[in-house]
């Protein structure tokens, strides 16, 4: 089944396993009710690095997959508990799990995409710039021995893309609770130099590139638009296609306004159509 933005399914939902050392991780799956295979999205939830669950994104999961998409929302180690690498760890074995879980899903591995909200937004894309990190990839997957966690796109919506430059910005801004939550989980700055999507294209760490959509609000207080601009400057210099959808006049998490949510289900589908269109396998 090719990829049709207007197409309208009924969904099923309900939760999975993905196994893990110590104890497994919960996903959300949404299911698309037809004869399929259906393209394949991994949605990760935002919370600063520090909150959230696989229930976050219910209200752009639930759509998206009504026009036919078969999407996962794993949940994942979060700070201050569980810091930096371990949600990075656990968002590569879910994407390895999805992969190797596809066909009995009714999904196809070969259109698989990822979406991300403000720290998702980050972590999309580090993970979808190194699926073959020796840290990331270190959790073992019997099922998903052959499989990595590269993406064919990535859809990245107001996302923390420069971790340090946002931690500097909540230091001179006296924002002592998001400070806290950078100290917590990334514990060093050397981290957050290491995990920083702008940095590794600055220094050119060889990485891959898959095409990249950028959705930010142009009064984003907490991610300056700039930043994003700048990184998809440097995503493309570096051979990748990064384009940014501006929405003017937009705050950080914008998406559930009714005054954008509207044009961002339509500009992400529209991606996604572009990306996969008629790639799904029969």
């Amino acid at each position: 089944m090719a990829y049709e933005p207007s197409a309208r399914f009924e969904v099923k939902v309900f939760d999975v396993e993905i196994p893990r050392q110590g104890s497994p991780l919960l996903g959300r799956i949404y299911q698309p009710q037809g004869p399929g295979p259906f393209p394949m999205l991994l949605d990760e939830h935002g919370g600063a690095w520090s909150n959230g669950d696989r229930f976050n994104d219910e209200w752009v999961d639930q759509p998206l997959s009504e026009s036919g998409l078969l999407i996962l929302s794993p949940e994942f180690r979060i700070g201050p508990n569980d810091p930096f690498p371990g949600q990075l760890q656990d968002i590569d074995l879910a994407t390895r799990w999805f992969k190797a879980h596809a066909r009995e899903l009714n999904g196809d591995a070969t259109t698989l995409g990822g979406i991300g909200f403000s720290s998702g937004g980050h972590t999309v894309v580090l993970s979808a710039m190194r699926p073959r990190h020796p840290v990331y990839s270190a959790l073992p997957l019997a099922e998903a021995e052959h499989e990595d966690a590269s993406l064919q796109y990535v859809i990245s919506c107001w996302p923390v893309i420069d971790p340090l430059a946002r931690y500097e910005r909540a230091k001179a801004k006296d924002n002592q609770e998001l400070v806290e939550k950078h100290d917590r989980f990334f514990l060093t700055i050397d981290a957050q130099i290491d995990a920083n999507p702008v940095r590794i294209l600055e220094r050119k760490e060889q990485v891959e590139l898959p095409p990249v959509l950028l959705c930010h609000g142009t009064a984003d207080d907490s991610v300056p638009y700039e930043w994003v601009t700048r990184f998809a400057q440097l995503y493309r210099e570096a051979g990748g296609d990064a384009s940014v959808e501006a929405f003017e006049g937009a705050p950080h998490g914008f998406g559930r306004r009714p005054e954008y949510k509207e044009r961002l289900f339509s500009v992400t589908r529209a991606f996604i159509e572009r990306r996969v269109g008629a790639r799904v396998a029969v």
